[in-house]
């Protein structure tokens, strides 16, 4: 393989706000995204079925119930963006980012995950989306040393895969 799909599920854009933050994480994702990635935003079930390589599935508030719900066998790796409420089995890699405390304890709730960042201190459940590079955090496990939100969603997705010299994608469960 030498592509990984990185598919985007983005909060509903209904509620107030949501169009714009979708927008910023969007054009974050493509600064961010590395040669080997094709980024696919809100994808139907029929064109997922149609991808023969590799996925890490991205959702965001409303879009987190679309990621924990994708039964692909090519989804590697799964990361729920405040996910509220929203049960994720561990059949692949799943983590799991939270704009605040209360947030990061309903996660762990409604079945953790192999990592879970929480914003510290808390932001606001839109910033942690459209501008994950602003917002600070602790990984579950070490609250001592801080990262960026987009560090840590950057190593989530690079942790379902391994990249070789000569571009190959290699990808392994867990």
């Amino acid at each position: 393989m030498d592509k990984l799909a990185i598919v985007v599920f983005g909060g509903a854009e209904l509620l107030p706000g949501t169009r714009l933050a979708n927008q910023q994480f969007r054009q974050y994702l493509q600064i961010a995204k590395a040669p080997y990635w094709e980024i696919i935003w809100e994808p139907t079930e029929d064109g997922l079925a149609h991808l023969n390589y590799p996925i890490v599935a991205i959702g965001f508030s409303y879009g987190a119930v679309k990621v924990a719900a994708l039964q692909t066998p090519t989804v590697i790796g799964k990361i729920l963006v405040d996910g509220w409420c929203v049960w994720c089995s561990n059949r692949v890699p799943v983590f799991r980012l939270s704009h605040d405390n209360i947030t990061h304890l309903n996660a762990l709730a409604f079945g953790g995950g192999r990592q879970l960042f929480c914003a510290q201190p808390s932001v606001g459940h839109l910033q942690l989306w459209s501008t994950p590079q602003e917002v600070r955090g602790w990984v579950e496990g070490d609250r001592q040393a801080q990262q960026s939100a987009a560090d840590f969603l950057l190593a989530s997705i690079t942790s379902t895969c391994v990249v070789e010299l000569d571009g190959t994608v290699t990808t392994f469960r867990p």
